[in-house]
């Protein structure tokens, strides 16, 4: 069996570590001796791991190799994995343990008898060695040498043309790669939200991932089948007297923000539980009460009344407001 994850970026910062933790706990569960992990890039969060980080990865990796299991892992992009001025990356250690293969370069390779064509992320130093000016080049001239017109998957860690990052970064078109290789099915990488080509990652890492399944592949006689992780963390927007959120297992965590909160203290006071993170605090302040403070100023009202008046409507929390009014 081949399975396929995304992007892991393994941090030290919870509720990330533990996260990526009980993803590989639950991938190690189902894998058996034989299998095969392909990781689409990304695999630490940056290019200069903390030992923390890296412990958990060899963890991981000596248990798979125990079990019989390989892992195939991309280079990621160079926010994250690749040190520019060294020119290494993040997870150049792993290549010594006998059952991790790292893709730093297009390759060709063929894992139980399905072919796939992997484009690691390069920097363009290395593309220019090459003797090419894009890595469109490059991988054009790679699968005219490769000679290999049955290749099955094609496995990649860019934007591709289906990507609009924001001004002129419209994504690489791979859609030459379809019409070299009918058939080919691409599994991108470095994208975190799913789509037709991206598989997202493995469990939410950022508020725009919001509701959103993590997942894995499976590859088994070439035929690929989706399935979903348990959901590890669940980011969430919640309203200050919405209830605190009871996790559904245990190990699921919680990253929320908050709305209509009259304070910051009164957030963390309610919601400080252990599967808690609080990412954002939006304090309430309606239009009535700006209505109202304006027609406080036009009544030539002391402003410390006035704060006075606001302190207690909105329930702002003592050590605040001893705070606010002393500057009066």
């Amino acid at each position: 069996m081949i399975y396929i994850i995304g992007d892991t970026h393994i941090r030290k910062e919870e509720p990330y570590f533990s996260a990526v933790n009980q993803m590989f706990k639950e991938l190690y569960s189902l894998c058996k001796s034989g299998d095969t992990i392909i990781q689409t890039g990304d695999f630490f969060h940056s290019y200069k791991p903390f030992p923390k980080e890296y412990s958990l990865a060899v963890y991981w990796i000596e248990l798979f190799s125990l079990k019989g299991v390989k892992l195939l892992i991309l280079s990621g992009n160079n926010a994250h994995e690749y040190h520019h001025l060294q020119k290494t990356y993040a997870i150049d250690p792993l290549e010594s343990f006998k059952n991790v293969t790292l893709i730093k370069d297009i390759e060709v390779l063929t894992i139980e008898d399905i072919s796939f064509l992997f484009l690691p992320w390069l920097p363009d130093s290395l593309i220019r060695e090459k003797g090419f000016e894009t890595i469109e080049d490059y991988l054009k001239s790679s699968i005219e040498t490769s000679r290999l017109k049955e290749i099955s998957y094609f496995i990649y860690h860019y934007e591709d043309e289906t990507v609009f990052m924001g001004g002129d970064n419209r994504g690489i078109d791979f859609s030459f790669v379809e019409e070299m290789i009918p058939g080919i099915i691409r599994i991108g990488g470095h994208i975190h939200l799913k789509s037709n080509n991206y598989i997202g990652t493995p469990f939410q890492m950022r508020f725009d991932e919001k509701g959103q399944a993590g997942e894995y592949f499976t590859i088994e006689s070439n035929k690929i089948i989706r399935h979903s992780f348990k959901q590890f963390i669940i980011h969430k927007e919640l309203d200050f007297e919405e209830e605190v959120p009871i996790p559904e297992f245990d190990g699921q965590n919680f990253v929320l923000n908050i709305i209509n909160a009259p304070s910051i203290d009164s957030v963390y006071e309610k919601f400080k539980k252990e599967h808690i993170f609080i990412n954002d605090i939006s304090l309430k302040f309606s239009e009535k009460r700006i209505s109202t403070l304006t027609e406080e100023i036009d009544s030539q009202s002391s402003m410390k009344e006035l704060l006075s008046e606001y302190i207690t409507i909105n329930k702002v929390d003592k050590k605040t407001s001893e705070y606010l009014l002393s500057l009066f």
